[in-house]
């Protein structure tokens, strides 16, 4: 070995000498505070403005000269430079702790200037892509991906304003770029769902994903799906997945199931909660319990079958296939109705007149069930938006005319091509009521008054109008009784 060379040369080989590694791993020199360390440890004074104050860097005592010395301090492992991983990572504590622009504004210099070389250029890359390294003043600090140059709408965070002079470093070597694109506006949806930020804030960036749905990436959209949703659970406020969040599209089913089910709670985003697998309430399935005996109601069989071809019709002008048959109707005296929402059930509901049960073969009335109840039954059960209003305009078809008046009305409205079902209404609905018979099946007479007498006064017996409905023949036939028993009792 040469006298006072730090190297040793033997046969074969070159190596550090022996004293050379023990000043190598020995706390010796003093940082800064005067504390012992070893030179590996220590960084160069020169680097302080650049890497900072902080727990993580000891810099040498200033007292001990560097200048001169840079191949000595090279080989006892002095750190006279600072690579892009160190001052990165000086970089995110200094804004961990709330430094300011005039605190991180050094370390962008220093590394626009180091981005000049391609292999220091990647590795600062990959150090913004994955750490939230971007001060924006009053907004917070983040990822290269959340961010753009300029943002008129104020939706984004904006570096021009604040780093105008550092145009080069973050957009021509991190690629930031000049507006909000779907990518960095979905980033920073994500960045606000992880802080779970305030709905206003949320609801102005959702938006925007919304409408640039199309253009993100699956994994992108794969991310949201599976991030955490602000929703509401009776009075809490919480946040879960889409697929366990619900919508109140229905909000007679909604009441049953307060403080059961998380509600969605983002108005005016309908789009993207049916991408996201966000539910709806009216989907929930309904489960009906009547424990009294049944009895068929053959007048509203009898009625709906005759309405059936022009239901089926209309429910496929709303892209609905009905069954061929539709469901036999039963009076019992009370039921009750249970929802079910993935794994959840509703509170029971004993207020319904008329529900759909048994795969929707069967339709419950109560007895004071009506047209409306019936409709809101069937638009429930099968699901056919405008079902229940179709069925009331179809209750004040008269004859044939009007029969068609209404469905072209109804045509026009869903902009169906079939033609219109032909009128199947039954006879027996618009059947003249039977006059009394007499004795041998005759038509029963009334009794002419005794001579003298004044005649009662009568009651003029006109035709009944053929569409009366129940209502107008249980009415004629009243008249009718009553006229005979004034008759017979010569009534003056």
């Amino acid at each position: 070995m040469a006298h006072g060379s730090p190297f040793y040369q033997g046969s074969s080989q070159k190596g550090t000498a022996l004293w050379v590694r023990r000043l190598q791993e020995l706390a010796w020199l003093p940082d800064e505070t005067g504390r012992p360390r070893r030179p590996g440890e220590l960084f160069s004074s020169s680097l302080k403005e650049t890497l900072g104050s902080g727990e993580a860097w000891a810099f040498l005592h200033p007292d001990i000269p560097v200048e001169g010395f840079h191949d000595w301090a090279r080989i006892l492992g002095l750190r006279l430079s600072a690579d892009v991983p160190d001052v990165c990572r000086s970089l995110g504590e200094r804004l961990a702790r709330g430094a300011g622009p005039e605190e991180v504004e050094p370390v962008y210099r220093w590394l626009q200037g180091e981005a000049e070389k391609e292999d220091a250029r990647k590795r600062i890359w990959e150090q913004f892509d994955q750490k939230p390294l971007i001060l924006v003043p009053g907004r917070g600090s983040f990822k290269r991906g959340e961010v753009c140059w300029e943002d008129p709408t104020g939706m984004l965070p904006a570096l021009k304003p604040h780093w105008s002079s550092l145009r080069r470093l973050f957009q021509e070597f991190l690629g930031v770029p000049d507006r909000p694109t779907p990518e960095a506006v979905t980033q920073h949806l994500l960045k606000l769902l992880e802080e779970k930020a305030d709905e206003a804030a949320l609801s102005k960036v959702a938006q925007e994903v919304e409408r640039r749905w199309a253009e993100l990436p699956e994994e992108l959209r794969d991310r949201l799906k599976t991030a955490q949703w602000p929703g509401k659970k009776g009075d809490r406020s919480v946040w879960e997945r889409p697929e366990s969040l619900c919508r109140q599209d229905d909000r007679a089913i909604a009441k049953l199931f307060e403080g059961r089910v998380p509600w969605w709670t983002l108005k005016g985003l309908e789009r993207l909660a049916d991408e996201l697998g966000v539910g709806r309430i009216s989907e929930a399935k309904l489960e009906v319990q009547d424990g009294r005996s049944r009895r068929q109601d053959e007048e509203k069989t009898r009625r709906l079958k005759s309405q059936w071809e022009a239901i089926r019709w209309m429910a496929r002008g709303r892209e609905v296939d009905l069954p061929s048959e539709p469901p036999t109707v039963y009076r019992v005296g009370s039921f009750q109705v249970v929802y079910r929402w993935k794994y959840v059930a509703s509170k029971p509901d004993s207020s319904r007149k008329a529900a759909l049960s048994d795969e929707n073969t069967v339709l419950l009335c109560t007895d004071d069930a009506d047209e409306w109840d019936i409709g809101d039954a069937l638009e429930e059960g099968w699901r056919v938006p405008g079902l229940r209003e179709f069925l009331k305009d179809l209750r004040g078809v008269e004859d044939e005319d009007t029969w068609e008046r209404c469905l072209n009305w109804w045509k026009r409205k869903l902009d169906l091509s079939e033609p219109l079902p032909p009128y199947l209404f039954p006879v027996e609905l618009h059947k003249k009521p039977p006059e009394p018979e007499g004795e041998h099946g005759q038509p029963k007479v009334s009794p002419e008054p005794e001579p003298g007498s004044r005649s009662p006064r009568r009651i003029r017996r006109g035709r009944p109008d053929p569409d009366w409905g129940e209502r107008a023949r249980l009415a004629y036939q009243a008249m009718q009784q009553a006229k005979q028993w004034l008759t017979i009792q010569d009534f003056e």
